[in-house]
């Protein structure tokens, strides 16, 4: 078969279906070179999730245990498609084949069905008569164990999992058990010491995870105490995007077990505790473009004082001159890189002072 080239830019047309219903309308995507079909629609999937205005995807996409996941190939929008597996490396097939892509997402089996249906090996192993696992517990002896990231990690699976009887079946906790535990686990110790200021604006805290917390009015917790130990007192918004990346990642690999209804309650309190966080991560990154706005102007800024908007206005003043901003611009650059900004500081409002 002849080999059709993509455009040196690397970039697809990718368009994606869920029952027949337009979810992504032809979009061009750019490929790194080392990414695989599957790990294109779990980009497309994070994104659908956060695009909560729907300004891209008519909706967001849903992928349960019974979803049917099928990725084309073809060389034109009306051409014929050939079927790819989704494991496969994306330029690879997309160089020989041709650069439109297409996912199709079916709930195959939403049909009512008879009782005497045979079940499913998963169904089997997730059934209530199947016996449950736990991941192992860190440190050579968990029970005395002192650093917070493990005793957080410990009591999540004493407190969180065993408590309300929800486990992996065996054979599974200790890879897909594991996973999602460390995960959570890895996100949950991040933002512990911000939880109170992250519910206030967001939302409530999930009912599930308070037995973490030693009082739910407060936030106290004794695993992530700043003023304990050198731990970063700030949320720097590049590393909680990271960790809400390998969230994302969990709830779309792992989605068989997650939807399953023994593990709906714990299913519900990650997806809330997920929301939260991208909640706050979005208003701190607007916060934070807002007062790069706010430094890199040459006439003076304030924010406007409502309360909650993130545009500022224009203020009545002299305007910086080039040369002032010059000479503090390597500063307020190496400011921004090393915290995150949280309120304007004008270097020239003190200026008279140092001459």
């Amino acid at each position: 078969m002849a080999s059709i080239n993509v455009p040196a830019s690397e970039i697809v047309c990718v368009s994606l279906f869920k029952d027949k219903r337009i979810v992504l309308a032809p979009y061009a995507f750019p490929l790194a070179g080392t990414e695989t079909f599957s790990q294109i629609l779990e980009s497309l999937y994070v994104a659908s999730i956060r695009d909560t205005l729907n300004t891209r995807f008519n909706e967001p996409i849903t992928i349960g245990d019974k979803t049917l996941i099928k990725c084309y190939v073809s060389s034109s929008s009306n051409g014929e498609k050939i079927e790819m597996n989704t494991s496969l490396k994306a330029i690879d097939a997309v160089k020989m084949f041709g650069a439109y892509v297409s996912f199709e997402l079916t709930d195959k089996f939403c049909e009512k069905t008879n009782s005497n249906q045979q079940k499913s090996a998963f169904d089997v192993l997730m059934s209530s008569k199947t016996p449950i696992r736990y991941p192992l517990k860190f440190g050579s002896n968990p029970e005395e164990c002192k650093r917070g990231d493990f005793r957080l990690r410990n009591d999540f699976i004493d407190k969180i999992l065993k408590d309300n009887d929800i486990g992996f079946p065996d054979g599974l906790e200790n890879t897909v058990g594991k996973a999602i535990v460390d995960r959570t686990c890895n996100l949950l110790y991040y933002v512990l010491p911000h939880l109170q200021k992250m519910c206030a604006r967001c939302s409530d805290f999930p009912a599930l995870f308070t037995p973490l917390l030693k009082n739910e009015n407060t936030f106290e917790q004794d695993y992530n105490v700043p003023e304990k130990h050198k731990n970063i007192a700030r949320i720097d918004s590049k590393t909680l995007d990271l960790k809400l990346q390998a969230m994302y990642s969990i709830k779309l690999n792992y989605s068989t077990t997650l939807n399953h209804p023994r593990m709906e309650k714990f299913h519900a309190a990650m997806t809330s505790f997920i929301n939260i966080c991208q909640t706050y991560l979005d208003n701190l990154l607007k916060t934070n473009e807002r007062q790069k706005m706010i430094h890199q102007s040459l006439q003076p800024l304030r924010s406007v004082t409502d309360g909650k908007s993130s545009e500022v206005r224009p203020i009545k003043g002299a305007v910086r001159s080039v040369d002032i901003v010059e000479r503090y611009k390597q500063i307020e650059i190496k400011l921004t890189e090393t915290c995150e900004s949280y309120e304007p500081i004008f270097l020239n409002d003190f200026f008279y002072k140092y001459g």
